[in-house]
């Protein structure tokens, strides 16, 4: 049979649909990267966990000065968890359906697309060549996938992991609905030791080594030893915490659903300043040199000193602000759900640039090499540039 419709399909010319075809169900699995020892990626650059390092500060040392431009967008028919991923010239995305797309920032297009699990809440964590997921439903709830292979390192049944699963010196820290912290060995999965805290766990823990920090949802803080698990503090405070805890040299900071911000000294434990804010925060904050920037339910966006969190300026949008605002040198960028991205002038709160993107951000904004990028819930994956640099590319 075959002998026969292979003439036909060339003497029609229905070959190139079928080539068309091919390359159609190619993209649609994940295909194997050339990626690099994780020693050769340059941390400063790439995006490879929660708010990019492993104490969350979501922050860049460069600005993409507005006006920006649009170089290109890929539609995504999901939200993007917490932010996307990024290094050499790929961008990773983990969406909420349990879908996961690569992106080549020098061809401009999606390469490759898979479902992986059922569900991701969180953002996964790449300690090349390994991605690692949790999924919130499902078996096997953590997944070590090989980016060089595309073959499954492990997964492993775990309870519903509701936080991002963060990677630190082979070993990955991550909570659960079921109320319990585990550190597991990130080359086979294995438990290294549990930890049973108060409530169910939804705000991603942050490292400073000795210290792993995370909070759950009663409003308790833990401070644990990276290695053993065992407890350093335990504070607890006012309203059920989402947000994941950010960490300098000497503070853990976090905001509540009642509306409060806090700093915690890191040794102790202990309440450094409380700051009141309108509306319940769900939003993280970005940690810039001196200062916190932080949105909240109240449609505002708030930059606090962060040695007494005094309030330097706020700024009003027409949405909630739940997802963390990226800083740089000179600039704060920040979405809304009401469907805008936002720039403002990082030292005065001043709007200086408005995009509009059609739909609500619920993920955010990341700089990556010379380009600003953010997804639209449901839409679109957008890259800006500066119109300059947007320009060039179109032109080449």
């Amino acid at each position: 049979m075959s002998r026969t419709i292979r003439p036909n399909l060339w003497r029609k010319g229905w070959w190139l649909v079928a080539l068309g075809a091919s390359l159609i169900l190619a993209c649609a699995g994940l295909i194997p990267l050339p990626v690099p020892p994780a020693s050769q990626i340059d941390p400063e650059e790439a995006w490879l966990m929660l708010g990019k390092n492993p104490q969350h500060h979501h922050a860049v040392n460069r600005n993409v000065h507005p006006p920006i431009a649009l170089v290109w967008k890929q539609r995504l028919h999901s939200v993007v968890t917490d932010h996307p991923l990024a290094f050499e010239s790929y961008l990773v995305t983990a969406l909420r359906n349990g879908n996961l797309a690569i992106f080549s920032l020098e061809r401009q297009e999606q390469i490759a697309m898979d479902r992986i699990g059922p569900t991701m809440g969180h953002v996964p964590s790449i300690h090349l060549p390994f991605l690692f997921a949790g999924f919130n439903l499902g078996k096997h709830t953590l997944l070590a996938l090989n980016l060089r292979n595309t073959q499954r390192e492990f997964r492993r049944q775990y309870p519903e992991v509701t936080t991002s699963p963060i990677y630190w010196d082979r070993k990955l820290y991550f909570g659960t609905n079921r109320r319990q912290f585990f550190c597991v060995n990130a080359r086979s999965g294995d438990s290294i030791w549990t930890f049973k805290a108060r409530a169910a766990i939804h705000a991603s823990p942050a490292i400073r080594d000795p210290l792993v920090v995370f909070a759950d949802d009663k409003g308790n803080v833990y401070a644990l030893d990276v290695s053993s698990g065992i407890t350093f503090w335990q504070t607890s405070l006012d309203g059920s915490i989402f947000s994941h805890p950010v960490l300098d040299d000497s503070m853990v900071f976090v905001g509540t659903v009642s509306g409060l911000f806090v700093a915690l000294d890191q040794k102790t434990g202990k309440v450094r300043w409380q700051t009141q804010l309108n509306g319940s925060i769900y939003s993280s904050p970005s940690l810039y040199q001196n200062f916190l920037y932080v949105g909240t339910n109240g449609h505002e966006v708030v930059a606090l000193r962060k040695t007494d969190g005094s309030i330097l300026w706020r700024f009003q949008t027409d949405g909630i602000v739940n997802t963390v605002p990226l800083s740089s040198p000179d600039y704060i960028y920040v979405g809304s759900w009401d469907g805008n991205l936002y720039i403002l002038n990082r030292f005065t709160g001043k709007l200086i640039f408005k995009q509009e993107l059609n739909s609500a951000v619920k993920s955010s904004p990341i700089i990556y090499q010379q380009y600003l990028i953010v997804h639209s819930a449901n839409k679109h994956l957008w890259v800006f540039a500066t119109e300059k640099f947007a320009r060039e590319i179109k032109e080449k």
